[in-house]
């Protein structure tokens, strides 16, 4: 078994933070941007009257909406090649794009490639992946606690309106149905 050498390895470790880190960027923009949505359907539905207050399930939509914005951050995150870490890595340690050579290395052809190895080989070894792509989740995840309780004290405390008479029409409808139902059922007591 091989071991991976220390400069790879850094750029393997900044790769998979860069990675972590641009799928929060986006599950923070997609949350932010399905709740937004999700509110102004909620308020056209409840003020607007466009469903009895029986026909709206506001479990599945609190369910509903994080789960759509985790699959669209994940269809929307951008995916992180080994250049993009070795140039985050060159941008911290100021290095010359010495780690971004290391990672085109295998496609290049010269007597440096040694030289390159040794000299990312030494600089890695003093430099820590949580210093060059370091996690500040606090106020993204702030932000989207604060929006998903407004979001869920809006579904609970918005009432329905009925401008136009649909609420009262489908309620109505509704108490119909529950009425043939319960003179069925006596009808079949009877029988």
């Amino acid at each position: 078994m091989t071991q991976q050498s220390p400069a790879l390895f850094l750029l393997s470790r900044v790769r998979r933070r860069l990675a972590i880190v641009n799928f929060a960027r986006s599950l923070h923009r997609s949350l932010l941007a399905t709740v937004g949505l999700g509110g102004l359907a909620v308020l056209s539905v409840r003020l607007l009257g466009l469903l009895p207050p029986g026909r709206q399930y506001p479990e599945y939509i609190l369910v509903g909406l994080p789960a759509a914005a985790a699959c669209l951050a994940w269809i929307f995150a951008r995916r992180v090649e080994a250049t993009m870490a070795a140039r985050e890595v060159d941008r911290h340690a100021r290095t010359d794009d010495l780690f971004l050579t290391l990672a085109t290395l295998e496609s290049s052809a010269g007597n440096y490639q040694p030289l390159v190895q040794q000299s990312a080989q030494q600089l890695a070894m003093s430099i820590q992946p949580e210093q060059v792509v370091p996690f500040r989740p606090n106020r993204p995840v702030g932000i989207q606690a604060l929006v998903l309780t407004a979001f869920a004290l809006l579904i609970w405390f918005v009432p329905t309106l009925d401008p136009f008479g649909r609420v009262e029409a489908a309620t109505r409808v509704d108490r119909e149905k529950e009425r043939l139902k319960q003179s069925v059922e006596s009808i079949r007591r009877r029988e």
